[in-house]
């Protein structure tokens, strides 16, 4: 007699065809889970009324055999994007907060300030409704949530309060020491809420995962020390792996990938590539939404040439 297969539900509001580096981790561990034996199963967003920064629907092809649920949302940051750029996605921000005009200090202050943990949880009500629906009707026992958007969470401490199942969350970034909340003026009564919400959520769930430890989890012990964490490394897709050209460098070679934005500290890293040019070939890979005020200053730092964001572009040794 054949075993029934594991379920798990997944609730993330990053899935394909929205594009961008977070929304990778999960693709590939509901890709790899069901090769292992497992059931996943999706709630996410309608692409159609999502606030995407980004879209890349080359990613399709690797969940189409995932049975995925997407529900309606409230999304005040597509209003957002088409007062400030007339576009319903093109303003929408991804790490980066435009601070620089009135109204972007204005929508700086709304969003810090009266969308706690995040200005996309307006989507919580029909996650829930349809996480509800499909627990009830798959017998489903283990839930995930993941985020950004930590409004997410919500939605998994609902469920486990009502069924009493197995409750994991997944943080690919820190919830209230997020770089970029540093830019949303947010006042003494919004921090402290938001402490509340992140605190009574990593004391509830059942276990709690992160991309990286060390500092991070004493950190996370500080708010939750009984609490079980476990890092889970973004990794890679071993299939893609296999169609990569296997070149060797003679170069050392140093990869970014992911965000960022104009908004995170990389000129410690401007400052040790510069070390690193006087004695040693250095190649530098970048890949994913890198912001082009850190492009221009690498040029004019490291005086990289034929800059390629998505290749390799090497940074020159001096001659001696």
């Amino acid at each position: 007699m054949k075993a029934e297969q594991k379920k798990l539900l997944i609730i993330s509001y990053y899935w394909p065809p929205s594009g961008g580096s977070g929304v990778q981790r999960w693709m590939y561990f509901a890709k790899y889970l069901k090769s292992l034996g497992w059931k996943p199963y999706i709630i996410t967003v309608d692409e159609n009324v999502a606030a995407y920064p980004v879209v890349d629907k080359s990613l399709l092809k690797e969940v189409v055999s995932i049975p995925t649920i997407r529900t309606q949302t409230r999304e005040p940051l597509r209003w957002y994007s088409r007062i400030n750029t007339a576009s319903e996605t093109a303003g929408i921000p991804q790490g980066a907060i435009q601070t620089k005009s009135l109204f972007g200090k204005f929508a700086a202050f709304i969003r810090g300030n009266f969308f706690i943990p995040d200005a996309r949880k307006g989507w919580r009500p029909y996650a829930l409704k349809a996480a509800e629906d499909l627990i009830q009707k798959e017998g489903i026992q283990r839930v995930v949530t993941t985020g950004p958007p930590h409004s997410t969470h919500w939605v998994g401490a609902q469920l486990k309060n009502k069924f009493g199942l197995k409750w994991i969350v997944d943080l690919r970034d820190p919830w209230v020491t997020l770089f970029y909340n540093k830019q949303l003026y947010r006042t003494f009564w919004a921090v402290n809420r938001d402490r509340r919400q992140e605190k009574a959520v990593l004391k509830n769930a059942d276990a709690v995962l992160t991309t990286v430890g060390g500092n991070f989890h004493e950190y996370l012990k500080k708010i939750a020390p009984h609490q079980e964490y476990y890092v889970i490394p973004n990794g890679y897709d071993q299939d893609l792996i296999k169609s990569v050209s296997t070149d060797q460098l003679s170069e050392f070679h140093v990869v970014y990938t992911g965000l960022l934005t104009e908004n995170q500290n990389y000129q410690t890293l401007v400052q040790v590539l510069k070390q690193l040019q006087s004695s040693h070939s250095i190649c530098l890979s970048l890949a994913g939404q890198i912001h082009e005020k850190f492009l221009l200053h690498l040029r004019r730092s490291c005086q990289i040439f034929n800059l390629n964001i998505t290749g390799i572009c090497p940074i020159k040794r001096p001659s001696d």
